[in-house]
């Protein structure tokens, strides 16, 4: 997996099933539990006048930790995966609980069987792969044909790979990746008296740059 600054870009499924199974261990008080992760990547890279401008990278994850006590529920969203997040999470859920009204039949709730759905394939390696060197280069090819024709060019890289993810303590998991690749390309006459723009919005960073 790819990393960045130390870190995967994305969680993978064994991790969120990791998540569920230390957050599992620092339960009190019975009940179920459950978790939903969004897991976060992109990558980017803006030019203005034929010149790059900014580059970067964004890594985030969010963790909704639920707990269902006697019939009562609560949730608590973090950011972090780590142990001593985990705790103050699941022991600020459970408090949550107690003030929460309880709703009979609620700790069924999670009994519920997951209706079966089709995944579509919508991630893409070139996309989840793609390097800063490799948008900067992207970014080069464009602004290089502007300037070969005497125009200035501004535009946006941006490619980013998403995890969606539910698990519960009944053993449930769903886990689904995809991806986003899309750039924009405004040209301008120096002169100002016209200009146009085009862009492309895909998943797979192969075949969006085709157009390149």
């Amino acid at each position: 997996m790819t990393q960045t600054l130390g870190r995967p870009r994305l969680l993978s499924e064994a991790d969120c099933q990791d998540v569920l199974r230390r957050l599992t261990r620092l339960t009190r008080g019975g009940g179920i539990s459950s978790v939903w992760i969004t897991s976060i990547w992109i990558g980017n890279i803006r030019w203005a006048r034929n010149q790059v401008t900014t580059s970067g990278e964004v890594c985030d994850n969010t963790i909704f930790v639920k707990r269902y006590i006697d019939g009562a529920r609560s949730g608590v969203r973090i950011n972090d995966t780590s142990d001593v997040a985990l705790v103050a999470a699941v022991r600020r859920a459970e408090r949550l609980t107690t003030m929460a009204t309880a709703q009979q039949y609620d700790d069924l709730i999670p009994h519920r069987s997951l209706e079966p759905t089709e995944v579509p394939t919508l991630f893409s390696d070139a996309t989840y792969q793609l390097t800063a060197a490799q948008r900067a280069a992207a970014a080069l090819t464009l602004t290089k044909q502007a300037a070969q024709a005497g125009m200035l060019s501004a535009g946006y890289i941006e490619v980013a790979a998403v995890a969606l993810a539910s698990l519960d303590t009944f053993g449930r998991v769903r886990y689904f990746p995809y991806t986003q690749a899309r750039y924009s390309v405004t040209v301008r006459d120096p002169k100002g008296t016209g200009s146009g723009w085009a862009g492309v919005d895909w998943y797979d960073w192969g075949r969006s740059t085709r157009l390149l």
